[in-house]
């Protein structure tokens, strides 16, 4: 039955009595808001809410003050069911649609989201939304398919929403995730914020712009082809700091680790490491036998 309950139901058996005495119903602890006696074989009860934690539960009918007949575990209340989250639409956008899938991560409470289901019950007991492990700010109990939150800031895929409801909760994790991060340039900070070339031994302050980095709360990491940068530092939402590593090579991917669950956002060919170069006096000076064999040193950067 669903939990908010209301249904009526006929209790089918025997031995109620031949007239109309005094019949009183229960589903588990709860005492049905209405029990009619209908004849000697049958009962109706019309359902009380759900209680508790427990879904499944007896049912127990008196006759009187003494006849007492139990079924036991043979009733089962639904469970909380999530089929959908999405993004309220934007203010001041008529044309705008609620949006289904990512929040961005840096929201902060600036996002509402509705949860769709059932199970949620009545406005007059304690309902809360969470989203991968942060309880919803707000939670608004809307109708018993749906309820509303705004979430707090995060990471992460497919992140864990629970609706809670008294002692019993339902559960999906497929259907709500962050923005995952976006890159846009890298620049090397110590050369006056040339874009892209960092000098082949690192050590330079490099600069990772673009968005959805999360918080400073959370694990960020940078990364240049496939050497990761050396003490990656949160700078904002949109803006990361780190010192480069050394390395070869042109043209590289760069990417961005953010949160417990490695959502990754990356660009190609956005960096390169300076080329190598030799130095002309020492060319012109180095003259060697037409037989060859002779050693040769060469001298750059």
């Amino acid at each position: 039955a669903p939990s908010k309950g209301g249904l009526v139901y006929s209790l089918s058996g025997a031995a109620f009595g031949y007239v109309d005495l005094t019949h009183r119903t229960r589903i588990g602890e709860t005492v049905c808001d209405r029990s009619v006696w209908v004849s000697g074989s049958s009962v109706t009860c019309k359902i009380p809410r759900k209680r508790g934690g427990v879904r499944t539960v007896g049912m127990h009918l008196t006759v009187a003050a003494h006849r007492v007949g139990e079924l036991s575990s043979s009733f089962t209340y639904d469970k909380i069911e999530i089929s959908r989250v999405y993004r309220q639409k934007e203010p001041g956008c008529p044309t705008c649609r609620p949006q289904d899938g990512n929040v961005p991560s840096g929201s902060g409470g600036s996002v509402v989201v509705t949860v769709r289901g059932s199970g949620f019950q009545n406005s007059d007991l304690t309902q809360k939304l969470s989203f991968g492990g942060s309880a919803g700010e707000a939670s608004v109990w809307i109708s018993d398919t749906s309820m509303s939150a705004r979430v707090a800031r995060g990471t992460g895929v497919q992140k864990e929403v629970i609706v809670t409801v008294e002692q019993d909760s339902g559960t999906v994790t497929t259907l709500f995730s962050y923005d995952a991060p976006v890159l846009a340039t890298l620049q090397n900070t110590t050369l006056d914020n040339r874009p892209r070339n960092i000098p082949t031994p690192g050590g330079a302050s490099v600069t990772l712009q673009g968005a959805a980095f999360g918080s400073s709360g959370y694990s960020i990491k940078g990364r240049v082809g496939a050497t990761a940068e050396e003490g990656t530092e949160w700078t904002s939402d949109s803006s990361l700091a780190a010192r480069a590593a050394g390395g070869i090579g042109a043209s590289l991917r760069i990417a961005v680790t953010a949160g417990q669950f490695s959502n990754v956002g990356s660009v190609t060919e956005a960096a390169s490491y300076d080329a190598p170069s030799l130095d002309p006096g020492l060319a012109q000076k180095m003259n060697q036998p037409g037989t060859g064999g002779g050693r040769v040193v060469v001298a750059g950067r």
